[in-house]
C-alpha cells in the first residue's frame, strides 16, 4: 500500500504557510474560531429566561417571587455594566419574571409563592435532567462574568488570608493561570490572561477587590471586609455561578484513580464513570451542585487532562494515565489543587483548607 506523505518541514522558524503546513492551518482556524465567538458574544442578546435561570441557581434552596423580581433588576444592571445587552421588555419586573417562570416551568415547582428547583434533592434522581436544562439557560450569560469569576475563585483558593492579609501577585498569578487554563474548554477567551491587569483594575473600580502594597512593597490583592457596600453580593454571585464547573473538573480528576496503575477505558465509559462519581458526590453531600454531572463539562475535563499530559490515548483508542500519573501522589496533588477552588459544603468560605486532598469516599472504586 502507498505510504502516507511526510508532513513538510519548515525551512525557517518564522516561515508561515497555511496551505503547506498543518500547524499553520490550525492556527488560522483557531484564530477564526476566536473571532467568531467574540463577535457572537458582542451581538448576543440576553433573554429574561437566562437571567431568571441564573437567579434560580444562585438561590437554589428556594426564593420568593418578590425577591426574584427585585434581584432581576439588580442582575440586569450587573449585565449592562459589563457591556451586555438585555432583551428590552416593556413590562414590570414582576411580570417579566412571571413570564420567564412560565417558560421555565418544567424545571421548577412553586409552593406558597416560593420557587424551588427540581432536581436538587440528593435522594431523588427523577428530575435531575431538568436542572441540567435550566443550567443551559443560565450559561447564556456567563461569558460576561467569566474573567471576574476566575479572579474571585482564585482569591477564594487562598482561604481567609484573601481578606486578612491579602494575596501577593507572585502567589496569585500562577493560581489564576492554572484555573484559567483548566476552564479554557468552558469559557473560550484567548485574552483572559493578558487582560488580567485590566480585569483587576475594573474590579477595584467596582469595589470588589482592593489593590494594595504590603510591608515588603509587594503588590497585594485583598478582599474587602464583609459588609462593605454591595461588593459582597456581587462576589457571592460570581462564586455561585461558577462553582459547579469547578466541581465537574474536581470529580473528573478524582475519577482517574480508577485507572491506576495501568487500567484503560474507552472514551464513553470514562465519561460515564466521571458522571457517576459526580452524581454520587452530590448524593452523599460532598458536592452542592447536581449540575456538575454535565457530560459537556466532563468531556471538557478529558480534553484538558489530555492537554496537561495526565491522560493519553493508547493503541487501542482507550484512555490511560501517562507514566507520571500512574503513581497516586501526582494525581492526589492535581485533585488537591483543583479542590482549593471549590465550595466544600461542610466548610463554607472563607475557610481554612483541608490538610489533605478532599476526595470522594468512593473515587477509588
Amino acid at each position: 500500500s502507498a505510504s502516507r506523505p511526510e508532513t513538510p518541514r519548515k525551512k525557517r522558524p518564522d516561515e508561515f504557510d497555511a496551505n503547506l503546513y498543518p500547524e499553520d492551518r490550525w492556527e488560522v482556524v483557531e484564530h477564526l474560531g476566536y473571532e467568531v465567538v467574540r463577535r457572537f458574544n458582542r451581538e448576543n442578546v440576553i433573554m429574561s429566561t437566562n437571567i431568571v435561570a441564573a437567579l434560580l441557581t444562585i438561590y437554589r434552596n428556594g426564593v420568593s417571587k418578590d425577591l426574584l423580581a427585585e434581584r432581576y433588576s439588580w442582575l440586569v444592571s450587573q449585565i449592562t455594566r459589563r457591556g451586555g445587552r438585555v432583551d428590552p421588555i416593556e413590562e414590570s419586573n414582576a411580570k417579566i419574571v412571571q413570564h420567564a417562570l412560565s417558560l421555565l416551568s418544567p424545571s421548577i415547582v412553586s409552593q406558597r409563592s416560593i420557587i424551588h428547583l427540581k432536581g436538587t434533592d440528593p435522594l431523588d434522581r427523577t428530575d435531575r435532567h431538568l436542572l441540567l436544562q435550566l443550567s443551559m439557560y443560565r450559561n447564556g450569560l456567563l461569558y460576561l462574568f467569566q474573567r471576574e469569576a476566575i479572579v474571585a475563585l482564585t482569591l477564594v483558593s487562598f482561604g481567609s488570608s484573601a481578606t486578612e492579609t491579602g494575596v501577593t501577585r507572585s502567589a496569585f498569578d500562577p493560581q489564576f493561570q492554572f484555573l484559567s487554563d483548566m476552564l479554557y474548554e468552558e469559557f473560550v477567551d484567548p485574552l483572559r490572561i493578558s487582560a488580567l491587569d485590566e480585569t483587576l483594575e475594573q474590579m477595584k473600580a467596582a469595589k470588589l477587590i482592593n489593590l494594595e502594597k504590603n510591608g515588603k512593597g509587594e503588590d497585594v490583592i485583598r478582599l474587602p471586609p464583609a459588609g462593605e457596600g454591595s461588593a459582597e453580593e456581587v462576589f457571592a454571585m460570581l462564586l455561585e455561578l461558577f462553582w459547579p464547573f469547578v466541581d465537574s473538573y474536581w470529580a473528573a480528576a478524582a475519577s482517574l484513580f480508577a485507572l491506576q496503575p495501568s487500567h484503560t477505558l474507552v472514551d464513553h465509559l470514562l465519561v460515564d464513570r466521571m458522571q457517576w462519581v459526580t452524581e454520587r458526590a452530590f448524593e452523599k453531600g460532598e458536592s452542592r451542585f447536581a449540575e456538575a454531572c454535565s457530560k459537556d463539562s466532563l468531556r471538557g475535563a478529558l480534553r484538558t487532562f489530555k492537554k496537561w499530559k495526565v491522560l493519553e490515548f493508547n493503541d487501542g483508542n482507550s484512555y490511560e494515565l501517562t507514566i507520571d500519573f500512574q503513581d497516586s501522589e501526582p494525581l492526589q496533588d492535581l485533585v488537591e489543587r483543583i479542590q482549593r477552588f471549590r465550595c466544600i459544603p461542610s466548610n463554607p468560605h472563607p475557610r481554612p483548607l483541608p490538610s489533605k486532598p478532599y476526595l470522594p469516599s468512593f473515587s477509588r472504586l
